[in-house]
Formats: structure tokens, C-alpha cells, sequence
């Protein structure tokens, strides 16, 4: 069964507590279980101060 999972942070100072979440994951799983990983990262451009760090990973479980 294909199970996803979503992190993510709207503003830098949460991007450890993202990682630690994202490494913990992955080392629950299986060498093979991870299918893809998809990551994007917006950040403050011309006067928007807007954030967002989202973090998508798709893995099989047994």
C-alpha cells in the first residue's frame, strides 16, 4: 500500500523541526519503501515577506 506524507513550515526558524520530522520518517522505512520525494520552497521576494517549505514524500508500506 502506497502511503504519503506532507511537512511543512511557513517560516524559516521551523525548518529543524521539519528535518527532524522528514529524518525520522525515512529512518522508520525500508531502504526500498520510498517512491518519491518532493520538495518546494518559496521565500520573500520584492515586498512580500511570505514563507513556505512544504516537503512531500510517498512511501510503500508493508
Amino acid at each position: 500500500m502506497l502511503k504519503a506524507q506532507i511537512f511543512h513550515a511557513n517560516s524559516v526558524d521551523k525548518l529543524p523541526k521539519i528535518h527532524e520530522q522528514v529524518n525520522s520518517l525515512i529512518n522508520k522505512l525500508d531502504d526500498d519503501a520510498i517512491v518519491s520525494v518532493s520538495a518546494t520552497e518559496f521565500g520573500p521576494a520584492g515586498v512580500h515577506e511570505f514563507y513556505s517549505y512544504t516537503v512531500l514524500i510517498i512511501y510503500k508500506e508493508k
